[in-house]
């Protein structure tokens, strides 16, 4: 059981009305010259003064706004938006076999942490509890653009996103690694697991760069990886962390073999999508990023995804493949108060997932994968 509730708009407009006067000769039944120049001189002055007036903002409609908090305007003579959005999501849940919740988590209740105890039910046991996150991480974001220049008929905008994931039953930003390292203090009687999203403000998402249009965007930042985006368009319960084995775990819902890998951090992504034969289009996906999540003088990673897709049927498939890779994971209470509570370990991975779906009408979808990881 899980709500959503999304979050809102206002817009601002100014609108410029010049006022005209008109000064008749009698005789002529015509406007003589020098009351021609009054009414220019006249229209001028209210014209800049017009001008000068403060925009007045637009009441808010928060039930038919369909960009809430959006605000559209001019920097100099180019056009601009900025949007503020974001998703709360609560839900209540009652699971047979779990570890204590642990509200640091994106998710704070897991039921496969049955097996990380050791299949102990005096570790793991029924829980009853609020959670966040039933179906999707609740967040708050920024987003937005300017438009540019105009190169070879494609128009040039500079566009940049900023995520942040937070638990609004404790006003906590997602850190998994928090959870971690309580696991470690709690001889691992907590939920626990790596996660790209480790406590920094825009974990989830920050980035800007450039879209051409048909020429494609190039962005760069903190950015899902090609893997995440097919897990999350092909899995049936769309990767939603408490009902999907895909949503649980990111080593195989994004990472490619390691949790972190889900988000690319200083990465360079190139996406574009071109027309193609049924009304379909094909949808292309390079990225490349500079070092690992620790340190960008160490390590690597690549990635490339291709695709089709119709309102009938669609098929996606990606590679990635990391260098110096960290992946990090709970120690022993022992180690904890000796003051470790984590450890982490460099892998080399590569990864590739085929993921295929049919939709024969809107009621009913089809769909399924393969993937193989090498760590």
């Amino acid at each position: 059981m899980a709500f959503k509730v999304g979050i809102i708009s206002a817009a601002t407009t100014a609108a410029f009305i010049i006022s005209s006067y008109a000064i008749a000769d009698s005789n002529s039944g015509g406007v003589t010259p020098e009351s021609g120049k009054l009414i220019s001189k006249i229209n001028n002055i209210d014209l800049a003064a017009t001008k000068a007036q403060p925009a007045k903002p637009q009441g808010i409609d928060f039930l038919n706004s369909d960009a809430p908090f959006k605000l559209e305007g001019k920097i100099g003579d180019h056009n601009a938006d900025i949007q503020f959005y974001g998703i709360v999501d609560i839900g209540g849940a009652s699971v047979n076999h779990s570890l204590h919740p642990n509200q640091s988590l994106p998710n704070s209740i897991n039921p496969y942490s049955y097996d990380a105890a050791g299949g102990s039910s005096k570790l793991a046991h029924s829980q009853q509890v609020w959670i966040q996150g039933g179906l999707q991480d609740s967040r708050f974001g920024l987003k937005g653009g300017v438009d540019l220049f105009k190169f070879a008929d494609h128009n040039l905008r500079f566009i940049y996103q900023l995520e942040a994931g937070f638990n609004p039953l404790t006003g906590e930003l997602n850190d998994a690694a928090k959870s971690l390292s309580d696991a470690s203090f709690n001889n691992k009687k907590t939920t626990y697991g790596d996660s790209s999203l480790n406590g920094n403000l825009f974990a989830r998402q920050a980035w800007a760069g450039v879209d051409g249009g048909k020429l494609g965007k190039i962005t760069y930042g903190i950015q899902y990886n090609p893997f995440y985006d097919i897990t999350g368009a092909y899995d049936p319960n769309r990767k939603a962390d408490s009902f999907s084995p895909l949503g649980e775990s990111g080593a195989i819902g994004g990472g490619g073999g390691v949790s972190e890998n889900a988000r690319m951090k200083n990465s360079l992504k190139y996406t574009n999508s071109f027309d193609a034969p049924m009304a379909g289009k094909v949808n292309v996906t390079g990225m490349y990023q500079f070092g690992n999540d620790v340190n960008t003088d160490s390590g690597r990673g690549y990635a490339a995804q291709v695709g089709y897709e119709n309102e009938l049927f669609g098929i996606q498939t990606a590679y990635n493949n990391f260098e110096d890779t960290v992946k990090v994971d709970a120690t022993t209470q022992a180690q904890a108060l000796a003051g470790t509570p984590l450890k982490a370990g460099l892998y080399n991975t590569q990864a590739w997932i085929l993921a295929a779906k049919i939709t024969p009408n809107k009621e009913v979808k089809f769909s399924g994968g393969y993937q193989w990881i090498q760590l």
